[in-house]
């Protein structure tokens, strides 16, 4: 019981901006949020990207890049991921209000992406304060590969906005 409080105690960890330019050191992570190398490769350099590191081990256990959007007044999560031993203890929720409170406040909006069939993603999200927003179809006919969810194959992306 002891261990599992530990694994749960939010003073365990904290989020850092990262500023330098070796942001390939973190590709294992990106790479769960988005499993497509040369996607993750078209964005990596974009926006802000978060690290949430254990203040123990010094250790990245997930992070969240966000980046411009044409419409001036919003933002996107472009990926967000978890280490998968550290999954489902608040860390990618604590990722989301992190970015939320380092906006601008001329940013109105936060939107994100994920699989039309990935309805693990679509729960965490509208419990994170997102609501559906809008679909971009055939989003993932551009990937190198099939990506599948829930023993689905993934076709389109489906847009969640968040107002802040």
């Amino acid at each position: 019981m002891a261990t599992q409080q530990a694994k749960n105690d939010p003073d365990r960890y904290v989020i850092l901006e990262f500023t330098g330019t070796a942001r390939a050191i973190f590709k294992d992570i990106f790479l769960l949020g988005d499993e497509d190398v040369h996607m993750v490769a078209t964005y990596i350099h974009t926006g802000r990207l978060f690290v949430v590191y254990d203040k123990t081990q010094y250790i990245a256990m997930g992070l969240v890049l966000v980046a411009p959007t044409a419409q001036s007044d919003t933002a996107e999560i472009k990926n967000i991921a978890v280490l998968k031993a550290h999954q489902h203890q608040g860390i990618g929720s604590r990722l989301i209000e992190h970015v939320v409170a380092e906006m601008t406040p001329e940013t109105r909006y936060l939107l994100v992406g994920t699989g039309d069939a990935d309805v693990q993603n679509i729960l965490f999200y509208l419990k994170n304060g997102f609501r559906f927003d809008s679909i971009r179809p055939r989003f993932f006919d551009q990937y190198s590969k099939p990506i599948m969810a829930n023993g689905v194959l993934l076709r389109d992306m489906v847009v969640l906005k968040r107002q802040l």
